[in-house]
């Protein structure tokens, strides 16, 4: 997933480079963190709120959870993506959108191999078609992952994210409706 609104900065975290202390402090903190969940939040300076998220959704989810540090670039910033081979939700702590948009946006993507995907898919983009136009927004999708060096190349792809959007905006928004 990239582009984002509010979340992380709005939280109260900066985008400012973090002082060696501040990183031999981390450091120290995560050995005695108890999952991975928790050692890549702090390292990684994330919020406790969003570590106790990451960790009871991992353990609700069976799905890895990790933090990470990236910074944005002048037009991008990479908010979280899910990496298939390990099922690992991987969350940037600098993303301006909220954990859960994140979480939910990439657990989206986790479930993409399973049998009921495709109905579930089905139906959202019928829901997507009765409320918008769904060809202007495929376009919208296609031409925010080129502009950030992520070329979708087929439809299939194009519609998981847009199905995976629509579940970050409408259904699972919230920790509490995760």
């Amino acid at each position: 997933q990239k582009p984002g609104a509010q979340g992380a900065q709005a939280q109260g975290q900066t985008a400012q480079s973090v002082s060696p202390q501040e990183m031999v402090q981390r450091a120290m903190q995560a050995r005695t963190g108890r999952n991975e969940t928790r050692r890549t939040g702090i390292l990684a300076g994330a919020q406790e709120s969003d570590i106790r998220a990451g960790e009871i959704l991992s353990d609700v989810f069976g799905r890895r959870v990790v933090f990470f540090d990236k910074a944005p670039t002048a037009d991008d910033i990479e908010n979280g993506f899910y990496d298939e081979a390990t099922g690992t939700i991987n969350i940037n702590v600098r993303s301006e959108n909220v954990f859960a948009q994140i979480f939910s946006h990439e657990l989206t993507h986790s479930i993409e191999k399973s049998r009921a995907y495709q109905n579930f898919s089905r139906a959202v983009l019928q829901q997507i078609g009765k409320t918008g136009d769904i060809a202007a927004m495929r376009k919208e999708i296609a031409r925010i992952y080129a502009r950030n060096g992520q070329a979708l190349k087929s439809e299939a792809a194009i519609d998981r994210e847009l199905v995976a959007k629509y579940v970050e905006e409408h259904l699972l928004t919230d920790e509490e409706s995760i």
